[in-house]
């Protein structure tokens, strides 16, 4: 008896239907880690997010580590199951900061359902040289 209640508890979870991130593949190719962005630079964001379902929503942001201000954010709404993601931001910081983009992939409940993230910075502004 505990044996078929087993099977069927078992079965019943394998039967239960998820959105399954391993299906969803993000891949960002710009900017690239770790990489030294100086003050006004134009800073492009490319990715391709590919799934075996269909996607609803692509969300980029990118954070400022230091201070947790977002100062690039863009929602995309898409029905395919596969998208190439190609945007772009001037680099207004003037210091040196450390930022962290993130591409995530939401279902129509809002739900995440992949997520994929990398580090990159800011130079600080090189001071003019008095003579």
């Amino acid at each position: 008896m505990k044996t078929n209640i087993l099977m069927l508890l078992s079965f019943a979870l394998l039967s239960f239907t998820t959105f399954d991130q391993d299906k969803i593949k993000i891949q960002i190719i710009k900017p690239v880690e770790k990489w030294v962005h100086q003050p006004m630079d134009t800073i492009w964001i490319e990715a391709d997010v590919r799934s075996s379902e269909q996607l609803h929503n692509i969300s980029i942001e990118v954070l400022n580590l230091n201070d947790s201000v977002v100062l690039y954010n863009k929602n995309i709404h898409t029905h395919s199951n596969a998208a190439h993601v190609k945007e772009f931001f001037i680099n207004p910081l003037i210091e040196k900061k450390g930022l962290r983009l993130t591409i995530k992939t939401n279902d129509h409940s809002g739900k995440v359902t992949a997520s994929e993230w990398l580090n990159f910075s800011t130079a600080a502004r090189k001071k003019k040289s008095s003579k």
